[in-house]
C-alpha cells in the first residue's frame, strides 16, 4: 500500500510512441501550453487562499473560539516555522516527483485541512484536528469553502496536466524552442507565457 503510494508521485516514463510529425507536435504543443498556465494559475492561487485565508479572519477567529493572542501567536509561528521548512524540502522532492501529482497532492493535503479548520470550536481541537460536528459560524465558511474550491482544483489539475512532454510523446522544450517552429513571434509577453508552461515540465 505504501509503495503503490509512494510510486505514483515517480516521474511519469516515455511514451511508448513518440510524436514526430512537425504539425502534430506544434498542435499538442499549444494545447498543453494553455492546460499547463490555466493549472499552474488556479492552483498556485488556491495555495494562497488555502494558506492566507486565516489572516483575514484572525479577529473574529480569536473571538469564536477563545483563542488567547499568546495562542494565537504560536498558533502563527508554528506554521511558518513549517512553511519554511516545507518549502525547502518540498522543492528539492519536487524535482524528482511526478510534478502533476506532486503540485495536486500538495494542494489536496492543504484543502482537507481547511476543512478540518472549518470545524474547529477551540484551540485543543485545533491542536489534534478532531472535528466537532456544529452549525457553521460565518468565520468557518472561509475554510470550508478555502477547502472545497482547493480539492476541486487539485482534481482539475489531476486531469488537466503531465509530468513532461515526453510522457506524452512530445520532444523535449529545448528542442522546440530551438527551432522556434510554434512560438508566436507577435510579442516577448507571449514567447514569455509559452515558456512559463512549457518550464513547468
Amino acid at each position: 500500500m505504501l509503495q503503490n503510494f509512494i510510486d505514483w508521485f515517480k516521474p511519469l516514463p516515455e511514451a511508448a510512441e513518440q510524436i514526430t510529425d512537425p504539425q502534430e507536435i506544434d498542435k499538442q504543443y499549444k494545447r498543453w501550453r494553455l492546460r499547463l498556465f490555466l493549472s499552474a494559475y488556479l492552483g498556485y492561487t488556491m495555495y494562497y487562499v488555502t494558506r492566507q485565508n486565516l489572516n483575514s479572519i484572525a479577529h473574529v477567529f480569536k473571538a469564536e473560539t477563545g483563542m488567547t493572542n499568546e495562542q494565537f501567536g504560536l498558533m502563527v509561528s508554528i506554521f511558518l516555522i513549517a512553511y519554511g521548512i516545507g518549502k525547502f524540502v518540498s522543492g528539492m522532492c519536487a524535482d524528482k516527483s511526478n510534478i502533476r501529482v506532486f503540485l495536486a497532492f500538495g494542494l489536496m493535503a492543504s484543502s482537507v485541512i481547511n476543512l478540518f479548520f472549518g470545524y474547529l470550536t477551540s484551540f485543543l481541537l485545533l491542536i489534534f484536528l478532531l472535528m466537532d460536528i456544529t452549525p457553521l459560524v460565518h468565520w468557518q465558511y472561509v475554510f470550508v469553502l478555502s477547502g472545497l474550491f482547493g480539492l476541486g482544483t487539485s482534481i482539475y489539475i489531476l486531469n488537466n496536466t503531465t509530468d513532461t512532454p515526453a510522457s506524452v510523446g512530445l520532444p523535449p522544450w529545448k528542442h522546440i524552442r530551438a527551432a522556434n517552429s510554434w512560438l508566436p513571434n507577435k510579442s516577448m509577453k507571449t514567447k514569455a507565457i509559452g515558456g512559463f508552461c512549457a518550464n513547468m515540465y
